[in-house]
């Protein structure tokens, strides 16, 4: 694994998880500040997501497998029936 991808791999990885953990816990736990703590998860899954790519890319792969990190949010989306 390249090295430069490795220290960013883990410099983004593991603060992602850790501050959307965390800013998903203290949404639950405080509603009146929710919005807050929801738009500091979407941030924070946005560096873990970049922490994945340069996982990715260190370790050789191609950075359309980046894709598959989506797939758990698939059934989520939801289609608005037209009336």
């Amino acid at each position: 694994m390249i090295q430069k991808n490795k220290i960013k791999a883990v410099a983004a990885i593991i603060p992602g998880l850790i501050i959307s953990i965390v800013a998903a816990y203290l949404s639950k736990s405080s509603p009146e500040s929710s919005l807050i703590f929801d738009f500091i998860c979407v941030v924070a899954y946005v560096v873990y997501i970049w922490g994945c790519y340069h996982l990715l890319i260190g370790k050789g792969y191609s950075k359309w497998y980046l894709l598959l990190i989506f797939i758990p949010f698939l059934p989520t989306i939801h289609c608005c029936p037209i009336n």
